[in-house]
């Protein structure tokens, strides 16, 4: 066997790339790109396994002054970020070593060739690049790299097979000619002529056109004409984040091409026993499994397993991500939001993350700021049908997932619809109720039906301090003897110390003032009788050291504690540093959603077979011998890389 002296990088969106490893030059070594992850991060994890390399080459699509690699999209403004990332890979080239690119046009103008001289800079390579058509001479391309920034000694491979231009964003002019020679399937060449007329293509068509050629398996031509179509009409697809179109592409390829979420079929499974391995999408693949995976990326139906006994999915009642802004009162009226009592969080410790969300929202919305990247986090590509894209972000990069309206209940449950916590996401923080969040505002609200409240109450959440861009205002303050003024909470007081008095004025849910005083009794404090729809003022005298906890908290419905503060030298302390709302919430639909695509944000976490054991273990880990401090500021922490991750780094939070 020959030493590796040649790494060929071929991204995974090519149809014929069979023709370019068939011809390699000895002491080369290929790797596929994986088109929905950063295609930086996948080179970098390759490379430091090797040293002394000769080149390092790249066949994927390109355009002016830009190179695509994977997810990952080059420029020259944009370069600079993977300066550390682009060192380390040139780290595994030989002093004289190169890397050349074969994307079309990249070098082609001012910018384009910063970018290869940027590159160079960077790895300390010998670079090369196009400044033409990268591709078979009969398309009008041909394989030789024009521009060289360094001194180029490789030899270039052959790309003239590859049948195809390798140029991103080449308008669509496929005409039905040419669908009829490129296409062998007859129900597919039909279905994408009649498609094919406006230029434009919807997740109704994408998801027809999949379902047709599933009927009987898919069959070696069928997916070789899937694979076609795509690289075809990929360019139609609008690229805007905030678009259907960047949806319906991504749900498209993933079904087509590969996405590890395809590694197995769950289906809501109530014993890990009925987890299927499913795979990517294959010549010859049952129509049994090209269902399920459109199932999964079109229909929302891959529903992740649920660990507690006892719980079943079931349809909510009513249509979800709507508002209507004219009502003052949710209860079980058509065309509104979820209603507070359909989901209950239980005891799964997302507040934390649902909290982070609140803050992002209170920015707002607008192109200018992250409140858009919440507004635009659902998708609703056929109204009525109780289906739902939602947008995620991953290393920056918009991710999709599906979503139908099943959530999960327990079996003897029937009115409400109770929220179980998924262990792939456990402990980690939740893909939570983000949209909701942002209708949080004087023509939105929250409701429950016990208790209904008018459309301008101040549930807006409340922020971590240290954000900086969170007004104080926000944050839920206290001190002996001074007022503390939350957004609308009700107080839980808990302790050991019977001389302290806490004076608690506010209105109730018909805006009528009212004040209740609460002492200590019994080595406890009595909880407040009193519903409290916003708090004013809170009194505090009579506190000893060491002696008393408070814990504040939103009314009972929506259950449990929220915060806490502890008098210590003399002043009182704080547990949290924020409140938030907690309780019942609309947080399912979305956790379902983060964990549909916990394979892409938590792979190391990802086995099937042992999910139960991570649960557990993630429990242990959080409990253990850590104070109740300790587990709290963890979980922020969690909560806090979550909405990074998940709504890239435009999010006006902080680690």
């Amino acid at each position: 066997m020959s030493i590796v002296k040649n790494l060929i990088f071929i991204d995974d969106s090519l149809l014929n790339f069979s023709s370019i490893i068939d011809n390699l030059p000895d002491g080369s070594q290929w790797f596929e790109i994986d088109g929905c992850c950063d295609g930086i991060s996948q080179i970098q994890n390759i490379t430091k396994n090797y040293q002394n390399l000769d080149s390092i080459q790249f066949v994927s699509h390109g355009s002016q002054g830009s190179l695509s690699i994977g997810a990952s999209q080059l420029t020259n403004s944009n370069v600079s970020n993977y300066q550390s990332s682009l060192a380390e890979i040139g780290q595994s080239l030989s002093p004289s070593g190169d890397i050349l690119f074969y994307g079309c046009q990249v070098a082609a103008d001012e910018n384009g060739q910063k970018l290869i001289q940027s590159i160079a800079e960077y790895t300390q390579a010998d670079v090369a690049a196009s400044t033409d058509l990268t591709g078979p001479i009969h398309l009008g391309g041909d394989g030789e790299l024009e521009f060289h920034s360094g001194d180029v000694s490789s030899p270039v491979i052959n790309v003239e097979n590859v049948n195809e231009i390798l140029m991103a964003g080449i308008p669509n002019t496929w005409t039905d000619s040419q669908i009829e020679t490129d296409l062998t399937n007859t129900h597919l060449e039909a279905k994408m002529k009649e498609y094919n007329s406006d230029n434009s293509y919807s997740y109704l068509e994408m998801r027809t056109l999949l379902e047709t050629a599933a009927v009987g398996g898919i069959t070696d031509s069928e997916h070789q004409d899937l694979k076609t179509i795509y690289s075809k009409i990929e360019s139609e697809f609008q690229t805007d984040p905030y678009s259907t179109h960047s949806y319906v592409k991504y749900i498209t390829y993933s079904t087509i091409f590969k996405s590890p979420v395809n590694k197995k079929w769950v289906g809501g499974a109530e014993k890990l026993s009925e987890v299927e391995n499913l795979g990517n999408m294959h010549a010859n693949m049952s129509e049994d499994k090209a269902t399920k995976l459109i199932k999964t990326w079109f229909y929302g139906e891959n529903l992740p397993h649920v660990v507690t006994p006892g719980v079943v999915y079931k349809a909510s009642k009513g249509p979800m991500f709507h508002a209507d802004t004219n009502l003052t009162n949710f209860s079980s009226t058509p065309g509104v939001l979820v209603t507070a009592d359909d989901v209950n969080q239980k005891g799964v410790g997302s507040c934390y993350f649902l909290g982070s969300l609140a803050a992002v929202a209170s920015h707002g919305t607008g192109t200018a700021n992250a409140g858009k990247l919440i507004e635009n986090m659902v998708i609703d590509p056929i109204t009525d049908d109780n289906i739902y894209g939602i947008k995620y972000y991953h290393d920056g990069k918009p991710v999709y997932t599906t979503v139908n309206n099943q959530i999960p209940v327990e079996k003897t449950d029937i009115e409400s619809s109770d929220f179980v916590g998924y262990p792939l996401a456990s402990e980690t923080a939740f893909a939570g109720n983000a949209e909701k969040y942002e209708q949080f505002s004087p023509n939105a609200f929250i409701s429950s039906p016990k208790y209904p409240h008018p459309a301008n109450s101040p549930y807006s959440g409340a922020a971590v301090s240290e954000a900086g861009k969170i007004p104080d205002s926000a944050i839920a303050k206290q001190s002996d003897g001074k007022t503390w003024s939350p957004a609308s909470w009700a107080i839980i007081s808990s302790g050991d110390d019977r001389n302290i008095t806490f004076t608690i004025v506010g209105t109730d849910e018909n805006k009528n003032t009212i004040q209740e005083t609460i002492q200590g009794t019994n080595n406890s404090f009595a909880i407040s009788t009193k519903k409290f729809l916003t708090v004013k003022e809170v009194t505090t005298s009579g506190a000893t050291d060491g002696k008393v906890k408070v814990d504040y908290g939103l009314p009972d419905f929506y259950s449990n504690h929220v915060g806490g503060d502890e008098w210590r030298n003399g002043e009182w302390k704080k547990i949290t540093d924020f409140g938030f709302l907690h309780g019942e919430m609309w947080v399912s639909l979305f956790e379902k959603a983060y964990a549909q695509l916990s394979p892409i944000f938590r792979p190391e976490q990802y086995d099937i077979t042992d999910l139960q054991n991570f649960a557990a273990t993630k429990r242990a880990e959080r409990l253990g011998n850590k104070t109740a401090e300790a587990v709290f500021y963890e979980s922020i922490d969690g909560g806090f890389h979550a909405l990074n991750d998940i709504l890239g780094n435009e999010a006006p939070v902080y680690i």
